[in-house]
């Protein structure tokens, strides 16, 4: 079994999104021939809150051996910057200082690890690969993009290390990044100099989408892959008899500025008004309330329709299941003007079997993955978004409802073990 050292912040008990993509490698990857051993920082309270994520914790480090992997929880100490944050501070010199002081982080982590609050990670890597000269193989997955700065330096250290730099979102190549002005185009020359310099020495980089992948790999001029979220094997279809009295959609997780939610809900808000009478309706947000300017967004677009909007912060992933299973149809969203962003939920609802629309689609991945799938529906208006779920609320009614086909052999190469499959074998590469 060979050893492979694998960075990433996000890492369970972390209830994050990000945090499943490693553990599955973790889980997994013994099923290829290899042992990771993951350095990750520590998590002592639930993220329910973007301020959660920057609260500090205890001062001991944490090694944990499980039966197909290791991990090394290290502390968090946080800057000032952080504990302003946390202490949600609004005295406008607070805030003013806050902005400086992550300003003056995000130019200095390009050059100093004692920038970084979590350069704990670089001297245990470091600690780890002195002590064990059998690893030889290294994967960092980001963000924060700053992660990368220690392969370079590792590999520069460790001559026979081969590293794989696994990119969530992309960087540099952001297309929001790059219509920025002032400051931000200021931090962006920087920023892509260090990914070109931090890349240059990575064997391979990895990311979640074609479109994703391609672009990184042609600014750092390395090699690249493509490596879905997938889902996990935990997710398993259940199949339920949906009352006949309602229909239930749901939107899950976490919704963002740049994704118009509005066509998807301007259209349930014309179905209420059309099927109110006939039916019991529901669209769930489970998770919309972690960022309350998107709640608060959705909770304008309905007013005066509250009763049949069911809004929560994060709720247990169990629970999440559940009411996907018992939901007619799921919803997803693409950024405006982006594309490459396949959001791990799609992935979900593929593993559960369960028909989703995407509106608008994005021309890319989640078009992708909607027809490849075989579950997906793309429409590109509301007026599109009325009439299939329109379509569909007549079907039930008559009890002519559609009896979805689902090829079983298509569905599991979005499964997360396929997915590390992928991974095992770029490791072997190097």
């Amino acid at each position: 079994m060979k050893k492979v050292l694998i960075i990433s912040y996000f890492f369970p008990p972390c209830n994050l999104t990000a945090s499943q993509r490693v553990l599955s490698w973790a889980n997994d990857l013994n099923k290829f021939g290899y042992y990771p051993i993951i350095v990750t920082r520590k998590w002592e309270r639930a993220i329910s809150t973007l301020h959660d994520m920057s609260a500090g914790t205890s001062k001991n480090e944490v090694h944990e051996i499980h039966d197909n992997y290791e991990v090394y929880y290290l502390p968090y100490n946080p800057s000032l910057k952080d504990k302003i944050y946390v202490s949600k501070a609004t005295n406008i010199v607070m805030v003013f200082l806050r902005k400086v002081l992550s300003f003056i982080e995000l130019v200095g982590q390009n050059y100093f690890n004692g920038f970084i609050p979590f350069s704990n990670f670089y001297d245990k890597a470091d600690l780890i690969l002195k002590t064990d000269p059998s690893i030889q193989k290294l994967v960092i997955s980001a963000s924060p993009f700053v992660l990368f700065r220690f392969g370079h330096l590792l590999q520069l250290k460790y001559k026979s290390l081969k590293w794989i730099a696994d990119y969530r979102d992309d960087w540099t190549t952001s297309d929001i990044i790059n219509n920025k002005n002032g400051l931000y185009q200021f931090l962006y020359n920087i920023e892509c100099k260090s990914e070109k310099l931090w890349l240059s020495t990575a064997s391979f980089i990895c990311s979640v989408s074609d479109y994703y992948t391609h672009k990184i790999s042609g600014l750092v001029n390395v090699n690249g892959f493509t490596l879905y979220n997938g889902y996990a094997e935990e997710i398993k279809p259940i199949q339920m008899g949906l009352h006949s009295d309602s229909f239930i959609m749901t939107y899950n997780g976490t919704l963002y500025a740049t994704q118009p939610i509005e066509c998807i809900i301007n259209a349930f808000l014309k179905i209420v008004n059309e099927y109110r009478k006939q039916l019991m309706l529901i669209f769930h947000f489970p998770g919309l309330a972690f960022d309350s300017a998107q709640e608060n967004r959705v909770k304008t677009l309905i007013a005066g329709y509250e009763e049949f909007f069911q809004i929560s912060g994060r709720v247990p992933k169990e629970e999440v299941i559940e009411i996907q299973n018992k939901s007619d149809l799921l919803v997803m969203t693409a950024h405006t003007n982006q594309k490459g962003i396949p959001s791990s939920k799609v992935f979900e609802y593929i593993g559960l079997n369960k028909s989703f629309i995407v509106c608008p689609g994005d021309g890319d991945i989640l078009d992708k993955l909607a027809e490849e799938s075989g579950l997906g529906t793309v429409c590109n208006s509301t007026e599109s978004v009325y009439r299939f779920i329109k379509e569909r609320i007549e079907m039930k009614i008559t009890g002519n409802q559609n009896n979805f086909h689902v090829d079983e052999n298509r569905i599991k190469r979005f499964s997360r073990i396929h997915q590390t499959e992928i991974l095992a074998k770029h490791l072997d590469k190097l």
